[in-house]
């Protein structure tokens, strides 16, 4: 058991990639991440957020494989706990967002500059090649489409109960 759970960490912590940032880009009022090459994005406007026990859930548009575009969400727990989040912990953190997304930096950290050190990693999730030109192709999609969530995607985030 001990040479198994050993084996197993060392192996996570060798091949466990930091996961890219979460930015918004009051600029272009854009949401946009990437993850193991996939460029994720989604506009201010038709930005999706889900609560439940496990966190909050940011919903992004993203390219795949086949060119095609789909969507996914995006883990945030603001409490560091992997479950039994309560909805009321995720207040401060969505108010502090959606601050930002209106006002900027300036009315969320009022105290000097905000640097937050990163997780210790061996490996960080790179950004894409061609990550601009890929951004713009999800934006231009999201215009053309009419942006927000799919009716399919809402279904299958909720059961049948509307939970």
């Amino acid at each position: 058991f001990f040479v198994c759970t050993t084996l197993g960490l060392t192996c996570w912590v060798i091949f466990f990639r930091r996961r890219a940032e979460i930015y918004f880009d009051r600029d272009r009022r854009l949401v946009y991440s990437w993850r193991f090459n996939k460029v994720l994005a989604n506009t201010f406007d038709d930005l999706g957020l889900i609560e439940d026990m496990r966190g909050m859930q940011i919903v992004l548009c993203g390219d795949n494989a086949k060119n095609e575009y789909d969507w996914r969400r995006i883990l945030v727990q603001p409490t560091g706990q992997p479950f039994l989040n309560q909805v009321q912990s995720n207040k401060y953190p969505l108010a502090v967002i959606l601050q930002f997304m209106e006002q900027g930096m300036n009315a969320v950290v009022t105290n000097g500059p905000f640097n937050r050190r990163p997780s210790l990693s061996l490996f960080v999730d790179k950004q894409p090649d061609n990550f601009e030109a890929r951004l713009n192709a999800i934006v231009d999609n999201l215009r053309t489409t009419g942006g927000g969530l799919p009716d399919e995607v809402l279904a299958s985030l909720y059961d049948s109960k509307g939970q």
